[in-house]
């Protein structure tokens, strides 16, 4: 499995091993180079947490996308099928969070994407050159109507608390998830 952040690599024992890459494509392509050079996996896991760009879709909702995107690279990687995973949609890869509802909103019309990540394409990028099979799954922690925090916008600071309490509630849906992956039969 791979993940971009400790908080988001949770694992079921020795089935469960993450590699955490670092946030942002460019970390996220580094990282996975570097855990390929140790291991070379029959198949490549990415779990973490997304944005929704969809207003039906939910905070801890999960994103299982059919294939992968970005919003600075021409491709689409298709995702490799899972047992027992439902798999559809697009997920786009961008190089900064996508902060306002109305970004979101666009990012969604012009990808045609249903969520959005900033290392999930990276990754794919190099398990698609490396051959080894590549899924996604990710909960989403900020809906399409949400606005994410910033410094300089002291109206948006309540969403510093938000935003912890939803990524926590999306770390234990991620973990649920996670298991009935891996460990349960």
């Amino acid at each position: 499995m791979v993940a971009a952040l400790s908080f988001e690599a949770v694992g079921c024992g020795s089935r469960g091993r993450v590699a955490v890459t670092g946030a942002g494509p460019q970390k996220a392509a580094a990282g996975l180079q570097t855990a390929l050079r140790r291991t070379r996996p029959g198949r490549i896991l990415a779990i973490g947490f997304c944005g929704g760009l969809d207003p039906r879709d939910r905070v801890g909702s999960c994103a299982a996308p059919a294939e992968v995107a970005s919003d600075a690279v021409q491709g689409v990687f298709p995702c490799a099928p899972w047992p027992g995973l439902t798999q559809a949609g697009r997920l786009v890869s961008v190089k900064a969070p996508v902060a306002t509802p109305q970004a979101k909103q666009a990012l969604r019309e012009r990808c045609q994407a249903r969520w959005v990540d900033m290392e999930s394409f990276a990754w794919a990028q190099i398990a698609h050159e490396e051959g080894i099979p590549f899924t996604i799954v990710r909960v989403i922690s900020d809906g399409a109507g949400d606005k994410l925090p910033h410094l300089r916008d002291p109206g948006s600071w309540f969403g510093v608390f938000s935003l912890a309490v939803h990524a926590f509630w999306a770390r234990r849906e991620l973990a649920a998830v996670v298991r009935r992956m891996l460990c349960e039969p």
